[in-house]
């Protein structure tokens, strides 16, 4: 039933009821009225002895969207009708039940039985500690409405709201005042027009959105023309902060933007069309300005519905402190992604990205003195200045970066500067300043970065790192101090989808010899917890020089082996097997220190110092024929076996040479077959950390 007939038949039916002067009740079922359905609609009359008709309107249920209310009352004491219109002066809108609630008091209703024009105003009615205006017509289904509210007080409405179950679900603490002034026109059970301005004071919820004190002003219009709907307005926070979900995910987390009106407001400003065909929404114009932090604007387009191809979204920010971008929207995510926490930033940025459906197409990112340091030292540089530029275009773009310093893990390399060119969504080197590092050089040959901004991007890059002294080197790494110097050539490295790989083999030359790394792979590169994997091969390595980067005592000979399915877990190992001995054909001279003799032992499970208690303490060093070790790592224990069994155990150094004393050195483990024995890894790198230390040493 429409709102018309409903009404012709309470006055209708209210004329009958006069006529022979009794109580009525009119059961007039489902109504509809502005934005919704009304159902169980009952109209009760009475005529009281002064001529005057008292309406009580009872609706059982009302519907509006996916909101659900229940037993809502009107009762009008002046209610009068003629033959052109019925009318309520005065009414009464409530709740009915055990506590009954009035929502609106001071209801004007006038109906126009001629053409069914529906009138309802009220002014200054009592609502949440303020008052309200109201003022809504309609008639066949064409609707217009006011409402201004002055002085609402959100901890005063909070009760009603959740009597109208119109209160926000998950929301606590509210508090503050708000002015609304709000207008619209409906056709056809949709808006045809609509403007909305809030003015809100010491603004305070908790809930998915956040406001702390907050004053805020908000303006908003929205036209409907052809199927296309245009929505205008700007904001300002002038005080106070507030915490905003967007409304997007990441695995479990769903993160929120941060804003703060400090020495001046945060504003926002918008222009939006959605196309009811195509399910798209242009923006014409975004904003969001953040004094002292950064500007954020975006236009294009953005595909609403499924399986509708992406348009181009233009997004620029200006101006973007880096120390107060990091502080104020990423720091404060870092408790549900660790891998943000821990980082100082300082210098600004300026950034200009297209996004296509594939990811970003294009992108123009200037760096004005940027500093950049970790705590956990993933990364670091020092005054970079310059521009990047990325282009899907065909014409290439010129761009160039330099830098004062920069480091990854704990390698620190020098100042550097690269000159680039851009094409078809793809960066190329076009000039590299030889990088300093440690000492030494590090030279690329050719630098490219394909796919930027989409699941296939990557990295391919080939160089030349010129010799750097051990020393330096493992200094840095935090590694027992060694001689000798660090060199190799790059073949081909290559970064994928989180993964960076080294195509071909990488040659390291050290200790007068050489160690090939194969197959090297290296998982999450810059993330917290980054897996390495590879095999190496030694040749011709002087253990006179590596022992003596030690605390360790003199070795000499040669030194070959290999290590395969070697595995570093943030860098540290926890599975490989390889061994490391004599080669058959060493025409170097074979001596061991009684030193060296100790601490082999130690580390192989042996027991140190037996030397200087016996006969041949009165030597300093031994003459030996092989020596050798071998260990397959897994589950933190380490199977070890030498170059000979032995009884109880195994032979890490065999007796011989040309010259005696001769020397023998034993390892020894829990058995585990195979000739096999077992040493706990944390053992052997216990053993290592004390030769390094010089606490192993004869007594």
């Amino acid at each position: 039933m429409s709102t018309r007939t409903a009404a012709m038949f309470v006055l209708l039916y209210g004329i009958s009821a006069a006529a022979i002067g009794a109580d009525a009740t009119l059961e007039l079922g489902r109504v509809e009225l502005p934005g919704g359905v009304a159902s169980t609609v009952r109209a009760h009359l009475r005529w009281d002895g002064a001529g005057r008709m008292l309406l009580t309107l009872s609706l059982g249920e009302v519907r509006a969207g996916d909101r659900r209310l229940q037993d809502l009352r009107l009762a009008c004491e002046e209610a009068r009708w003629t033959e052109a219109e019925l009318s309520c002066t005065g009414g009464r809108l409530g709740l009915a039940g055990e506590q009954p609630l009035t929502v609106i008091d001071g209801i004007d209703i006038r109906y126009r039985t001629a053409d069914g024009e529906l009138r309802i105003d009220s002014r200054a009615a009592r609502v949440g500690g303020g008052t309200a205006d109201i003022g809504i017509s309609g008639i066949a289904g064409h609707w217009r409405g006011r409402v201004q509210t002055r002085a609402i007080d959100l901890a005063a409405l909070r009760p009603l709201l959740d009597r109208l179950q119109m209160a926000p679900e998950g929301y606590a603490d509210l508090a503050g005042t708000v002015d609304v002034r709000c207008d619209f026109e409906a056709a056809a059970g949709r808006l045809v027009s609509a403007g909305i301005l809030v003015d809100g004071r010491a603004l305070s919820f908790a809930g998915r959105h956040i406001a702390d004190k907050a004053d805020l002003h908000l303006e908003s219009r929205l036209a409907r023309r052809e199927g296309t709907a245009v929505v205008t307005g700007s904001a300002a926070l002038r005080a106070g902060a507030v915490y905003i979900e967007p409304g997007w995910s990441t695995g479990e987390y769903t993160p929120g933007i941060t804003l703060e009106a400090a020495a001046a407001p945060v504003t926002a400003r918008w222009a939006l069309r959605h196309d009811d065909q195509s399910g798209t929404l242009q923006i014409d114009e975004f904003e969001l300005a953040q004094p002292g932090v950064a500007t954020l604007a975006l236009d294009g387009g953005v595909a609403l519905a499924p399986d509708t191809p992406s348009p181009e979204l233009h997004l620029r920010l200006n101006g973007a402190d880096m120390r107060q971008l990091y502080e104020q929207h990423v720091k404060s995510h870092c408790a549900h992604v660790p891998a943000l926490c821990g980082m100082e930033f300082e210098g600004s940025v300026d950034l200009a990205a297209t996004w296509g459906g594939e990811g970003i197409t294009d992108l123009d990112l200037r760096f004005h003195g940027v500093y950049a340091d970790d705590d956990r030292q993933r990364f670091r540089i020092a005054a970079l200045n310059g521009d990047l530029v990325l282009t899907s275009g065909e014409g290439a773009i010129a761009s160039a970066l330099k830098w004062a310093s920069a480091g990854w893990r704990r390698l620190d390399f020098g100042p550097g500067s690269v000159g680039m060119s851009s094409s078809h969504r793809a960066l190329k080197v076009t000039q590299w300043s030889d990088v300093e590092i440690l000492g030494g050089t590090f030279k690329v040959d050719r630098l490219e970065i394909a796919s930027v901004g989409t699941g296939s991007f990557g990295v391919d890059i080939e160089g030349v790192l010129t010799p750097i002294p051990m020393q330096e080197f493992s200094q840095a790494m935090g590694w027992p101090i060694m001689n000798g110097t660090l060199s190799g050539v790059i073949p081909g490295l290559k970064y994928r989808r989180g993964l960076l790989a080294l195509d071909g083999d990488l040659l390291v030359r050290v200790f007068d010899g050489s160690v090939v790394v194969r197959g090297l792979r290296i998982e999450d590169p810059f993330g917290q917890s980054p897996v390495l994997m590879t095999d190496m091969d030694v040749k011709n390595i002087d253990l006179e020089q590596l022992t003596g980067a030690f605390a360790f005592g003199r070795i000499e000979g040669t030194l070959e082996g290999e290590v395969r399915g070697l595995r570093l877990e943030n860098w540290q190992p926890t599975a490989f097997d390889g061994y490391l001995q004599n080669p058959a054909d060493d025409d170097r001279r074979h001596r061991i220190s009684q030193k060296a003799v100790d601490n082999l032992s130690a580390i192989g499970g042996g027991i140190g110092g037996a030397l200087s208690r016996g006969f041949l303490s009165i030597f300093k060093d031994y003459s030996y024929d092989r020596l050798g070790l071998h260990c397959r790592l897994s589950n933190g224990v380490c199977a070890m076996k030498g170059v000979a069994p032995a009884e109880n155990g195994f032979y890490i150094v065999t007796r011989g040479g040309l010259l005696p004393p001769w020397i023998d050195v034993k390892g020894s483990g829990n058995v585990l077959g195979d000739g096999r024995y077992g040493v706990a890894w944390s053992d052997i790198l216990l053993g290592f950390k004390r030769i390094n230390s010089g606490q192993m040493r004869l007594q």
